[in-house]
C-alpha cells in the first residue's frame, strides 16, 4: 500500500511514541478532513483510536455525522456507547432519535463471542482437532511481511499489517497479538502500542520497563498486556500478569494453557471495551438501552466458548481485575456498571463475583448497600455510604441519590394532611386523569382500560381530560401536546431530565412539579389517578400541595409481578419499594378504585378503610367490538393478542403447536403484540422450524386491532399461575367474547371467573400441553360448539362488562369527593 503524506507521519509518530504529533491527527477535525479520501487501514485506525480518546458529547456527534457519509457502520455503535445519558442528548437533538434507534440494533461491533477475534501470531502452529475456535482464527506475522526479520517494525510494515487486515474486512477491534515465545517479541510489543489491541505472550517473565504508553494506566486507549507464565508448583499452575497496570489476574483456575487463553480473549474484550467505551459524561451507572457495546450485559456476551466460563464467570474475574485498579473515571464508572449488573441477579450467577473479589472491598461494600435498600432502610443507607472508603465511586452515589430521593418523598409525604378536608363545593368540575401511558401509542389491556373508562365518562356528560406521564411515548419529548383519541383529550408533558435509568425514586421525585404545574394550569377539581406507583404517588402529592382531592385506581400491582420474577436470593430489588409506594398511595388517597375482590382484599389488609373502596371490572366497548363475518381460514387458526410478557405462558402456544404436529392436526397461529419476550418467542418459532405454522406481526395499529381479530378462529390466554396472574384480571379476553369469539383460557383464577363454568369459553390446566392441544382439538371439531360459546361471552359481557355499566362505579366514587 502507497502511503500518503500524512498517513506515514502519523505512523511515524506512533511508533516513535511522539504523542504531539500524535494529538494532531487524533483529532474529529483532521478526521472529517479525510470525508472524500480514499479509505483504507491508516484511516480505520485513525478512527479505531479518536473513538477512544473523544472528550466531549459535542465531539462524539460531530464524529457519529461524519460517520453517516462513510462506510465505518460498524464504529457508529462504538460512538453510541460512549454517552451514558442519550435521552439528555436527544431531548436537545431529537432529529437523531432514529438514528439512535438504528445504531442500538446494529451487530458486528465488538468482539461479544471468541469467534469474533482475530489472532496476529508468531507463526506457531497451535491447531489440533477440537481445538479452541480461536486457532483457526490466526494469522502469522511472517504471512503479512514475508521478509520481515522480527525485530524493529518500520512505517511500511504498520502500514502492511493494517491494508492486509483492512482488505479482509477484519475490523480493527477484531484483532489481538499472541506470541508463544518470549524471543523476538518487539514486533508484537509495537503493534500493540500502535494498533490498541490486546496482546497475550506465553513462556515470559514479567515486564518491568514501562514506556511512556503505560505511564498512565488505563490509558485512553488502553488494551491488556497479557504476560502468561508456568507456575507448576502453585495451585493456578499460571502466573498471569498485566504488564500496563501492574496487576495479576486471580481466579482463572488450573485450566489449561488453550482454555487460559480462551478466557482470556473473552475477559479482554470485555475490559477493553468497558474501560476504552466508558461514558463521556458523568453518566448513569444503570444502562439506558440493553443493545448498548458492554453496557447491555446480555446474557451471553462475552462467555468463554468451551470452556467452563460462563458470561457471569467472565464478568467476575474483571471485577475482580478492576477493583485493584487505581479509581481513574473510566475505571470507576466501568466496575460501578459491571457491579451493578451483577449485584441485580441471583446468588447462583453472582456466586463467582463474591469467590473473586475482596473480602472487604468494593464489591463487599456495594453488597451491604444494596441489601439495606432492598429493607427501604434509606437512612441507614445514607450512614453506610458516608463512612464508607468508596463513597465517591458512581455505583454508590446512585445509591446515595436514590435513598435520598425515597426520603425526600416521604418527607413531602409527611408534611401534607393525610386527606383534604371536606368542602360543599369545588371550584371546577374538572377531572384529570393521570395515567401512564395512553391509546393511541400503547393498545395493551392497561391504556385500552384507561381509554375505556374515560369515553364514557364522557358519555356521561364528565368533564374529564388525561395526562399522560412526563415524556410519553418517547421519553423525549420536548414540548407539550395535546392528542384527541375518540373526544378523550391527552395531554403529553415534556420529559424531565431525569429518566428511570438514573434511579426509579429520582425519576418520581422528577414528576412531582411538572404535575403541580399541570393540575394549576388546568385548574383542576378533582385528580384522578391510575397506577402504576411511579406516576401514582408523585400526582397525590402535587395534588395535595394544591389542596385537591384524589381517587386512585389501581389498575394493576407491579410489585406482583417482580415479586414473581425476584427470589429471595435477588439483591437490588423492585418489589420491596414498589409495595411500600402502592401501599402509601392507597392509604393516602381520598377514593380508592380496584378491578377485583382480590385486589380489594390486599388493599384492605394495608389498611384501606372499606368505606373508601370501590370495584370497577375490566370491561371492553361493545359498539366498538361487534360480532363479524366468521374467518374464512384455509387452516385452523389460534389467535393471541396481547403483550408478549412472561407470564401470558406464550412458550406454551409454541408447544401447544409441536405437540399437534405429532398428532398430525392442521394448526397455524396469529400472534400480535410486542414485549419482552416478542424476541425469544420468534427466535423459538425460528429455530424449531416453525415458521410455516406461525405469523408474527409484532405491535399494530389501534385501528388494526379488529382486522387481526377477524382472523382468528379462536383465541387463547395460556397464562402461568404467579402472584401477578392470579390476582389481576386481564382485558384482552373481554375483547375477544365482544367479538363473539370463542376462547380457550388456562386455569388461573381471574381467567376462569371470565369463562365461567366453560360457559364462555375452555379451561385446561396451566403448563399442561396435552390438555391444551385437547381443548384447541374440540373447538376445531365442534363448530356449533365454538358459535355457542361466543354467543354467550357476547351476551355476558354485553350485559356485565361493558364500560356503561362498569363506569358507574367511578360516578360513585367522584360524587363520594364532592
Amino acid at each position: 500500500m502507497a502511503l500518503q503524506g500524512w498517513q506515514r507521519q502519523y505512523l511515524a509518530a506512533l511508533l516513535t511514541s511522539n504523542t504531539s504529533k500524535i494529538d494532531e491527527y487524533e483529532s474529529v477535525e483532521f478526521f472529517s478532513s479525510l470525508v472524500t479520501e480514499p479509505v483504507n487501514g491508516v484511516v480505520e485506525l485513525l478512527l479505531h483510536r479518536l473513538i477512544m480518546r473523544l472528550k466531549t458529547i459535542r465531539a462524539a456527534l460531530q464524529l457519529l455525522e461524519i460517520l453517516r457519509t462513510m462506510q465505518w457502520d460498524n464504529y457508529a455503535p462504538r460512538i453510541l456507547a460512549r454517552i451514558a445519558d442519550t435521552e439528555a442528548v436527544l431531548a436537545q437533538r431529537p432529529e437523531l432519535a432514529e438514528y439512535f434507534h438504528e445504531l442500538r440494533h446494529r451487530t458486528g461491533y465488538t468482539t461479544y463471542s471468541i469467534k469474533d477475534w482475530r489472532l496476529l501470531s508468531d507463526g506457531t502452529n497451535l491447531a489440533f482437532p477440537k481445538a479452541p475456535v480461536w486457532t483457526n482464527r490466526m494469522t502469522a506475522i511472517d504471512e503479512i511481511l514475508p521478509k520481515f526479520s522480527g525485530q524493529n517494525l518500520r512505517v511500511d510494515d504498520v502500514g502492511s499489517v493494517l491494508e492486509h487486515f483492512y482488505e479482509t474486512n477484519v475490523r480493527a477491534f477484531q484483532i489481538a497479538l499472541l506470541t508463544t515465545s518470549g524471543k523476538n517479541e518487539k514486533w508484537a510489543t509495537a503493534l500493540h502500542k500502535i494498533l490498541a489491541v490486546p496482546y497475550i505472550a506465553l513462556d515470559t517473565a514479567p515486564a518491568k520497563n514501562f514506556d511512556k504508553f503505560t505511564e498512565r494506566s488505563p490509558a485512553d486507549y488502553w488494551s491488556p498486556h497479557w504476560q502468561i507464565s508456568m507456575q507448576p508448583n502453585t495451585e493456578q499452575h499460571w502466573d498471569i500478569y498485566e504488564a500496563h497496570t501492574a496487576r495479576r489476574l486471580h481466579g482463572i483456575g488450573s485450566n489449561t494453557i488453550f482454555d487460559q487463553i480462551s478466557i482470556l480473549l473473552a475477559l479482554t474484550g470485555l475490559l477493553r471495551e468497558g474501560i476504552n467505551l466508558a461514558p463521556i459524561d458523568s453518566g448513569l451507572v444503570r444502562a439506558l438501552i440493553p443493545s448498548h457495546p458492554i453496557w447491555g450485559f446480555r446474557r451471553r456476551e462475552f462467555s468463554a466458548a468451551r470452556t467452563t466460563y460462563q458470561a457471569e464467570d467472565i464478568r467476575a474475574l474483571a471485577l475482580g481485575f478492576l477493583e485493584a485498579l487505581p479509581a481513574t473515571s473510566r475505571v470507576s464508572m466501568f466496575r460501578s456498571r459491571l457491579a451493578l449488573d451483577l449485584i441485580a441477579k441471583t446468588w447462583k450467577i453472582r456466586k463467582s463475583a463474591s469467590v473473586v473479589t475482596a473480602q472487604n472491598g468494593f464489591y463487599s461494600h456495594l453488597t451491604r448497600a444494596v441489601q439495606l435498600i432492598d429493607e427501604n432502610r434509606f437512612e441507614d443507607v445514607h450512614s453506610f455510604i458516608r463512612d464508607s472508603p468508596f463513597e465517591s465511586e458512581p455505583v454508590f452515589q446512585f445509591l446515595h441519590h436514590e435513598a435520598a430521593a425515597a426520603l425526600k418523598l416521604f418527607e413531602i409525604l409527611e408534611e401534607l394532611p393525610a386527606h383534604v378536608p371536606e368542602a360543599n363545593d369545588l371550584e371546577t368540575e374538572e377531572i384529570l386523569c393521570v395515567t401512564h401511558a395512553s391509546v393511541p401509542d400503547q393498545t395493551g389491556g392497561y391504556a385500552i382500560r384507561a381509554h375505556g373508562i374515560l369515553r364514557s365518562l364522557k358519555e356521561h356528560g364528565v368533564h374529564v381530560s388525561a395526562v399522560t406521564r412526563p415524556g410519553f411515548p418517547s421519553g423525549v419529548l420536548t414540548g407539550k401536546t395535546i392528542e384527541v383519541v375518540d373526544d378523550v383529550e391527552y395531554a403529553r408533558l415534556p420529559a424531565t431530565e431525569i429518566t428511570r435509568s438514573h434511579g426509579e425514586m429520582q425519576y418520581m421525585m422528577s414528576f412531582i412539579k411538572p404535575f403541580k404545574r399541570f393540575f394549576q394550569h388546568k385548574r383542576i377539581g378533582i385528580v384522578h389517578v391510575r397506577s402504576t406507583f411511579l406516576i401514582a404517588l408523585p400526582a397525590l402529592i402535587a395534588a395535595r400541595q394544591l389542596g385537591l382531592k384524589v381517587l386512585y385506581e389501581v389498575s394493576g400491582l407491579w410489585e406482583l409481578v417482580y415479586q414473581d420474577r425476584e427470589t429471595h436470593s435477588h439483591l437490588l430489588k423492585r418489589s420491596p419499594f414498589a409495595e411500600l409506594a402502592e401501599t402509601l398511595t392507597m392509604t393516602r388517597a381520598d377514593q380508592v378504585v380496584v378491578m377485583n375482590e382480590a385486589v380489594y382484599n390486599i388493599a384492605v389488609d394495608r389498611g384501606v378503610s372499606p368505606d373508601r373502596l370501590h370495584i370497577a371490572r375490566n370491561a371492553v366497548n361493545t359498539e366498538n367490538f361487534t360480532p363479524t363475518d366468521p374467518p374464512n381460514n384455509s387452516q385452523f387458526t389460534l389467535g393471541y393478542l396481547g403483550s408478549f410478557a412472561d407470564y401470558e405462558g406464550l412458550d406454551n402456544i409454541i408447544d401447544v403447536v409441536h405437540e399437534l404436529r405429532k398428532q398430525e392436526f392442521p394448526i397455524h397461529v396469529l400472534m400480535v403484540g410486542d414485549g419482552l419476550r416478542f424476541n425469544h418467542i420468534r427466535s423459538r418459532v425460528i429455530n424449531e422450524g416453525l415458521e410455516n405454522y406461525f405469523t408474527l406481526t409484532g405491535r399494530v395499529a389501534h385501528e388494526e386491532v379488529k382486522r387481526q381479530y377477524q382472523q382468528m378462529d379462536v383465541l387463547v390466554y395460556p397464562r402461568i399461575s404467579t402472584g401477578a396472574t392470579q390476582t389481576i384480571t386481564p382485558l384482552k379476553p373481554f375483547e375477544a367474547l365482544a367479538l363473539a369469539k370463542p376462547i380457550i383460557v388456562s386455569d388461573v383464577e381471574p381467567l376462569r371467573e371470565i369463562v365461567g363454568d366453560s360457559e364462555r369459553g375452555l379451561v385446561f390446566e396451566n403448563g399442561n400441553v396435552q390438555d391444551f392441544a385437547q381443548a384447541i382439538k374440540k373447538c376445531s371439531s365442534a363448530p356449533e360448539l365454538m358459535s355457542s360459546l361466543g354467543q354467550a361471552g357476547r351476551q355476558w359481557v354485553v350485559e356485565n362488562r361493558n364500560w356503561e355499566k362498569v363506569v358507574e362505579t367511578f360516578l360513585d366514587a367522584y360524587s363520594a369527593l364532592t
